[in-house]
């Protein structure tokens, strides 16, 4: 995939494909100056690059028509996140020096995401995209064909303790007839004869222990269906059972051994786009394998994903219509929509995985990961002590405290003399059950007990503007102000 590369210098930047010079970039809000300057210069000019990628197009480079979107009127004021191409998160390291060179599931998970913008392109600026999206259909089909049935081999013969697996996979594959696409036997060959002397004796030796176990093999066997890096493969490789592997290898990615291993690396090696890679997991299949687009396995794997990218963004919890609706919109092949009857099924085994929460006034269920149930449980647990507990005695003068802290206002206004007044009302209660709260218009926004009586001690509490805010030494927190409040510098 030399014709194109990602530049992601800046985090979760948008791209423009390029040949040999660095990519402009666009960041999720509004984009700087410097950010508007770096993209002209990308594309050469306004009209000018616009006009010379026209003529440049589908000959093995095109460019992102994002300079048109930032200047077009119309489109001033509109969200343009969706017409970014962003950096697949799982391949996000591969992209950080805009790299010619990345990983068969790297190049699969880029071209994916190109094609999803390219289609929403013909309804919002002209261009020759039906052209593009042809040209990347090719690429793509190019890339699931090199990336082949078997692209972790080499990571797993290195988990298995053949030190040069990469090397001895990558000859056995290259070295397969036409048509074969079993390299079992020839691996096995290969090993025996000590081909291109890159098996030593202690690899000669874990080979035949490995094939000596048939589970322990057979889980070699589906393992390297998918693209795992060295690290992940002796992770997952010596973590978990053959059983666990091969009743539903989606368990690669809920076992959590191994962080950095995305849900759609899985996904990728169970639903390969090339014809023969198709063939060669269907000869070597595991005992139930994943068919069908809504098999409940990939549901809860795909659920559990959309939990943690929610919780990455803030969302500790997602209701089930939200839940479905970003099942719905994931990136995969083949893409699904589970109907009801879909995710009850697989409802019934989310557990211990995904819990569910009964959400206010028994409107609707709510599901969130294991993890943060458990902390969610504990804080609860925390908070209804600290409340239920006899109150501190705590009789300070808030009055000369809160003085004593916040700055002089030679001319204060209504709104700093009645937040000095009402201050006190409010911190009396506080502290007498020891806990720390940050509230605002748009409700609790932290609740967490405080370490002693000597922070209370040391407390700052500001009421503006109908927000109130405790802050508390080694805490950080700011004061959420309603849509209408003036902005007040200094305050």
């Amino acid at each position: 995939m030399r014709s194109w590369a990602m530049d992601s210098s800046l985090p979760r930047p948008g791209v423009v494909i390029h040949r040999g010079r660095p990519a402009a970039q666009l960041q999720r809000d509004e984009p700087s100056v410097a950010s508007r300057r770096r993209l002209q210069a990308a594309i050469g000019g306004q009209d000018a690059g616009v006009e010379r990628s026209r003529e440049r197009q589908v000959r093995g480079v095109f460019i992102l028509p994002y300079q048109r979107l930032l200047d077009e009127a119309s489109f001033q004021g509109v969200d343009l996140a969706p017409l970014i191409a962003q950096t697949p998160a799982e391949h996000f390291d591969e992209f950080s020096y805009g790299s010619e060179l990345v990983t068969q599931d790297g190049a699969i998970a880029a071209l994916t995401e190109l094609a999803r913008v390219v289609d929403l392109l013909p309804d919002v600026v002209d261009g020759p995209w039906d052209r593009v999206a042809a040209w990347l259909a090719d690429r793509l089909a190019d890339a699931w064909h090199a990336r082949g049935p078997y692209p972790g081999l080499g990571p797993l013969l290195t988990a298995a303790g053949l030190d040069r697996g990469p090397v001895l996979a990558r000859r056995v594959l290259d070295d397969l007839p036409k048509g074969v696409t079993d390299p079992w036997p020839e691996l096995d060959r290969a090993v025996t004869e000590n081909r291109d002397g890159l098996v030593g004796r202690k690899a000669r030796k874990a080979w035949e222990h490995l094939t000596a176990d048939a589970a322990r093999y057979r889980q070699l066997r589906v393992m390297s269906r998918f693209g795992l890096t060295t690290g992940q493969a002796r992770n997952l490789f010596d973590g978990l059972e053959p059983e666990s592997v091969l009743d539903n290898p989606y368990n690669l990615y809920e076992s959590g051994l191994d962080p950095s291993l995305a849900f759609t690396t899985v996904d990728r090696g169970l639903w390969p786009q090339d014809a023969d890679a198709r063939a060669a997991l269907a000869a070597d299949p595991i005992d139930e394998p994943v068919t069908e687009a809504e098999d409940d396995r990939r549901v809860r794997a795909a659920s559990v994903h959309v939990l943690e990218r929610a919780a990455e963004q803030g969302h500790t919890l997602l209701d089930e219509a939200g839940l479905r609706k970003r099942l719905a919109h994931l990136q995969l092949e083949p893409m699904y929509d589970p109907v009801n009857a879909d995710f009850e099924i697989a409802v019934r085994d989310f557990a211990p995985l995904i819990v569910k929460r009964e959400l206010a006034r028994e409107a609707a269920r709510g599901r969130l990961r294991d993890c943060l149930a458990e902390v969610s449980v504990l804080i609860a647990a925390a908070v209804r002590a600290r409340v239920q507990a006899p109150a501190l005695d705590v009789s300070w003068h808030w009055a000369d405290r809160i003085a004593a802290v916040l700055p002089t206002v030679e001319d204060p206004d209504v709104a700093e003399r009645e937040a000095r007044n009402q201050i006190p009302h409010v911190g009396q209660r506080m502290p007498a059950i020891e806990t720390e709260t940050t509230a605002g218009a748009g409700g609790v926004r932290r609740v967490a007990p405080c370490s002693s009586p000597l922070q209370h001690s040391r407390s700052c509490i500001a009421r503006r503007f109908g927000a109130v805010t405790q802050e508390t030494p080694g805490s950080r927190c700011s004061t959420r102000l309603p849509d209408s409040a003036p902005s007040v510098p200094g305050r």
